[in-house]
């Protein structure tokens, strides 16, 4: 008996060890399980971040398979990719616009050349398009300045001409201006010709204070006849979008003033820059139509030391002429009159357009002709 409880006491040890080792066992089962949960739910948040990235990429249109920031085969690339540039508010932004390529000067020789000139951050790779066709590239110097000519003529008739530079860092940035010319036909005799025209546009209007649409004019046309009777004064261009706002520049002698009539009612007042260049807002809305317009220089005892006027006609935006084929921006210019009518639109958000005007004799008015509506300041008696 004492031989069979000692081998029951043996048994009961041994069956002891064996559940402690079995559930010793189960707890290290039941750990990996857990650990495994664990790595689980880690793997499937990890595809929830990245499916959450992939959705934000889809949203802003950049680096998703299909959408704009990707091409795809058979896709249309605009020349132009950004839409909203650069907002001056922000700091980064403002990095970022002073990296950017910038025309300094734009023209057409008389073989329909192209000469263009501007700034890049220096060492960088500058591209100059025509249209959507990469005419080529120069690197900038130290001091980041640019000169590109043309090695063979360009197409006669409308053009835009962008810039992308690839800057030492690797980044790639955009003009945020755009280059609207007129080209003319070089097949054609020198005095059959078009003139060509070089106006320089804003892509978009982020700039605080600037007028929208302001536009600049780098090559004009001559101006026809002996215009020395008007001392440099001149319209240049008349630029207004679809709210109608409206901007008047021109040149005249550098430190002078211009007053603006229109109708013979006084609308506005600029000074010429040390360029002789002048913009001027009008303080009131002008309607649709046809008007006259006059501008007088004044000198520093705001007497006028000569006059020009011309009429010129208001139209609706929506009444331009536009051409705009596959997503990619296009200019139209009609002749006409002596003047020139570019319109654009800048990513369909809005149409603009601007009225190029040419200098000629007929602008030409005497200065001491008296206008009604028109203000003197009289002498104080004594």
């Amino acid at each position: 008996m004492r031989v069979f409880g000692i081998l029951a006491i043996l048994l009961l040890i041994v069956i002891g060890v064996f559940l402690y080792l079995r559930g010793d066992t189960l707890l290290m089962t039941g750990d990996e399980t857990s650990s495994g949960d664990v790595q689980t739910t880690t793997e499937k948040t990890s595809s929830e971040n990245d499916a959450g990235d992939s959705a934000e990429a889809d949203a802003s249109g950049t680096n998703v398979a299909g959408k704009p920031g990707t091409p795809t085969e058979g896709s249309i690339v605009p020349t132009i990719v950004d839409k909203k540039l650069d907002n001056g508010t922000d700091e980064a932004a403002q990095k970022v616009a002073l990296a950017r390529p910038s025309f300094d000067v734009v023209r057409v020789d008389q073989n329909c050349e192209l000469l263009a000139a501007g700034r890049a951050v220096p060492a960088s790779v500058v591209t100059i398009f025509v249209g959507d066709t990469a005419a080529g590239d120069i690197t900038t110097s130290s001091n980041g300045e640019w000169v590109f000519t043309s090695k063979k003529p360009l197409g006669a008739g409308s053009q835009s001409i962008n810039l992308r530079a690839k800057n030492p860092d690797g980044q790639e940035l955009e003009s945020s201006n755009l280059v609207i010319m007129n080209v003319p036909d070089c097949r054609k005799p020198l005095l059959q010709r078009e003139p060509a025209i070089a106006m320089l546009a804003p892509k978009n209007d982020t700039a605080e204070g600037t007028i929208p649409g302001s536009v600049k004019l780098l090559q004009v046309p001559e101006p026809q006849g002996d215009v020395s009777a008007a001392k440099d004064l001149s319209l240049g261009s008349v630029n207004y979008d679809n709210k109608g706002t409206l901007e008047l520049s021109g040149k005249g002698q550098p430190g002078k003033h211009v007053q603006i009539y229109v109708d013979n009612r006084p609308v506005g007042k600029a000074d010429m820059d040390a360029d002789g260049n002048w913009k001027m807002q009008p303080d009131e809305s002008i309607p649709a139509g046809t008007h006259n317009l006059r501008i007088d220089q004044l000198d520093d005892d705001d007497k006028v030391i000569s006059r020009i006027e011309l009429p010129f006609q208001k139209t609706p935006a929506q009444d331009v002429l536009l051409a705009q084929q596959d997503g990619s921006l296009r200019a139209v210019v009609q002749p006409g009159n002596s003047l020139w009518r570019i319109a654009r639109r800048i990513y369909g958000e809005g149409m603009e357009y601007t009225v190029i005007y040419q200098a000629n004799q007929n602008q030409i008015r005497d200065p001491d002709l008296i206008f009604p509506g028109q203000i003197f300041t009289l002498p104080e008696q004594n």
